[in-house]
């Protein structure tokens, strides 16, 4: 296998003795160390959660359980080495990134790296061969440049893409469609080592498309769905014992192998008692207003008179147009008033991690003290 980098071609070894000199691009030094482990003879490799509703915390993965994902994502996909290669344009000390190098070491695939920023493609010639990418992105990733003609074009020398990382706008899965390729949701967590199962969101030779179509685990893997409604998972990456996944999901009628992810169990609302999934308001949301072009945050808020609050924030940019008084009239027609947001926050920019998830955290500190555009009275 081999690394392409700024039109240039490394093996693995080379990369690694070139980034002694210092001449490599900084974001490489994940890379680096990922690739370090994998020549070492270490049983563990220190990986990063993302950090994306809680502090950032180190998790020791060991080498087997590494091994045996790359495994799994590898038979999924059917990557061929003779004709395919990965594309990483995700941080390389988080799951969905070392996972990458880790598929492509384990497969013997060509990896071309690219900078993990939102806008990541910026020199298309590299995309001019006739290898089938497989390239991970994050949504945010892809709704940067799902407008460029350049990328729909390029996607033609794509195997798929593995989208991640968070929940995708229904506008986003809609306007995958003018891709030339087929495009997965994947559904993980570092302690499962990246993705464990996936669902289909476009495909254009698949005319019977179905975008609410459920997660189907990957070869190998158990699933049961616990009393408190979580999703459990048993495989090699789970060391053959039963994880609790914190997912509040549900069985895919007649399936033993699917299901649908109905929301975080750490991210319910406990709001006066009643119980609000995130998730759940933002596909109600979707179906009540599917033609506004925004994409915003639904989270929880401390609150003296409930505990906590649902409130939805949104970028500048997307208020044009968004009377919220008016909106929130018209989305009690069609949901239970309870179960919507008490509160609106317009803020410049949506805050987001170093893999690009939006960062409830440092919502929450921004937003205290803050003066809603709108109010529930």
């Amino acid at each position: 296998m081999n690394f392409f980098l700024q039109g240039r071609k490394y093996s693995p070894q080379d990369l690694i003795s070139e980034a002694s000199s210092g001449h490599l691009p900084q974001f490489l030094g994940p890379v680096i160390r990922f690739l370090e482990f994998w020549f070492s003879d270490k049983p563990h490799f220190e990986a990063s959660t993302s950090g994306s509703t809680s502090a950032p915390k180190s998790v020791l993965i060991s080498r087997k359980k590494i091994q045996a994902s790359a495994a799994m994502t590898l038979a999924f996909l059917k990557a061929d080495p003779s004709t395919d290669g990965f594309i990483l344009c995700l941080p390389a000390d988080k799951a969905g990134g070392f996972m990458v190098l880790a598929r492509a070491l384990q497969g013997n695939l060509d990896v071309l790296l690219l900078e993990p920023t939102l806008s990541p493609f910026g020199l298309f010639p590299l995309f001019a061969d006739k290898r089938q990418w497989l390239v991970s992105l994050v949504p945010p990733q892809l709704d940067s440049v799902l407008d460029s003609d350049q990328f729909i074009s390029a996607s033609r020398n794509w195997k798929g893409i593995l989208l991640g990382g968070a929940a995708i706008p229904r506008k986003t899965i809609y306007r995958v469609r003018s891709l030339n390729c087929p495009v997965y949701h994947t559904f993980g967590m570092t302690e499962t080592v990246s993705h464990f199962a996936v669902r289909k969101i476009w495909d254009p030779s698949d005319v019977s498309f179905q975008p609410e179509a459920p997660y189907v685990l990957l070869p190998g893997l158990d699933m049961q769905i616990s009393e408190n409604q979580t999703l459990l998972v048993r495989g090699e990456v789970t060391e053959m014992e039963w994880m609790d996944t914190g997912d509040v999901a549900e069985r895919a009628v007649g399936r033993t192998d699917a299901f649908y992810f109905l929301g975080r169990r750490d991210e319910v609302i406990n709001s006066g008692g009643l119980k609000i999934h995130p998730d759940a308001v933002r596909k109600s949301w979707e179906q009540a207003f599917p033609r506004w072009q925004a994409n915003p945050v639904f989270m929880g808020l401390e609150d003296e008179k409930w505990g906590w609050k649902l409130v939805m924030v949104l970028a500048n940019s997307e208020i044009q147009g968004f009377p919220p008084e008016a909106f929130m009239a018209d989305w009690a027609k069609s949901e239970d008033p309870k179960k919507l947001p008490k509160s609106v926050y317009c803020i410049p920019e949506i805050s987001r991690t170093s893999t690009m998830k939006t960062n409830i955290q440092a919502l929450r500190t921004l937003l205290t003290g803050m003066n809603p555009v709108w109010e529930k009275k």
